[in-house]
């Protein structure tokens, strides 16, 4: 029975990891990624197979119990369910369930200051104010030339397609602390179905480093949860820069369905913010 279990607890595992959730693929060039995403067929194909394979290990001796409860069988039922939602909703759940992305819980690579204010019109639209202020003590390597940082704003959330969701500011020259004052302004309709919308919005910060020769490089990135701002209506806030965000499983396995869906614009641009990270090389 042991090996029944460990045997059983293997082929799920392996199930959801290489059929339901493979690997990411190198997402450098977001359009040489081929398409993952199952459809409600090939779905439910899986669910029959592996109620095939559960009759099996329960004849073998294994418990129905130990079978269905399993942590393994659990996580591949959450994976299976989150193919049926669509881009919209898969976005909105990961930004509610992802509260931690923007914890610096290694070391930080800076810090930015800013001034985010969001309230709703009389039109039935939020207008998300953000004024940059400064950025103090980036850590950039002397070694890679000039640097020139700059901020990158991008507002992330369901049903935001054909808004204006990206902007950044002016990039200053030789400086790890760059003086900005520079204001943007987002405006969205939210979710009406939900009073409390707001929780699948947020604000993805990267700071960069300008380069016409090459691609930018990140400096270090935070998230603004905009649930946590409307509390309030504004904010002074100075948040530390992480190297890369913070993100669990169930995010990974959420960002791993929308690699499936690439084709789409809104797609492309989230997936693309949430694997891009500080590289490396840049604290060798």
């Amino acid at each position: 029975k042991k090996v029944l279990k460990i045997l059983w607890q293997m082929i799920i595992s392996h199930v959801e990891k290489i059929i339901v959730l493979p690997p990411l693929p190198d997402l450098r060039d977001l359009t040489k990624v081929s398409a993952l995403d199952l459809n409600d067929d090939q779905t439910e194909c899986l669910r029959i197979c592996i109620d095939v394979l559960k009759d099996f290990f329960i004849a073998g001796g294994l418990k129905r119990s130990t079978v269905e409860k399993s942590r393994e069988m659990t996580n591949l039922h959450r994976a299976l369910e989150l193919y049926g939602q669509g881009t919209d909703e898969l976005i909105g759940l990961f930004v509610k369930c992802e509260a931690a992305q923007g914890s610096c819980t290694g070391e930080c690579v800076g810090e930015l200051q800013m001034q985010v204010s969001l309230f709703e019109t009389a039109a039935g639209e939020y207008r998300l104010t953000v004024k940059v202020v400064h950025a103090t003590d980036l850590k950039w390597p002397a070694s890679f030339g000039m640097f020139r940082p700059y901020i990158e704003l991008t507002l992330v959330g369901p049903n935001l397609s054909g808004k204006k969701r990206r902007q950044e500011t002016h990039s200053k020259s030789g400086t790890v602390s760059p003086t900005y004052n520079e204001t943007f302004h987002f405006n969205w309709r939210g979710m009406r179905a939900e009073s409390d919308d707001l929780k699948y919005y947020e604000l993805h910060v990267s700071v960069k480093d300008y380069c016409f020769a090459r691609a930018d490089r990140v400096v270090g990135v935070t998230v603004i949860r905009l649930q946590d701002v409307a509390e309030v209506g504004s904010r002074w806030m100075r948040t530390p820069l992480s190297p890369a965000i913070n993100v669990s499983d169930f995010g990974r396995a959420v960002i791993g369905i929308l690699v499936g869906r690439i084709q789409d614009e809104v797609v492309r641009e989230f997936v693309q913010l949430k694997v891009t990270a500080r590289d490396r090389e840049l604290d060798a």
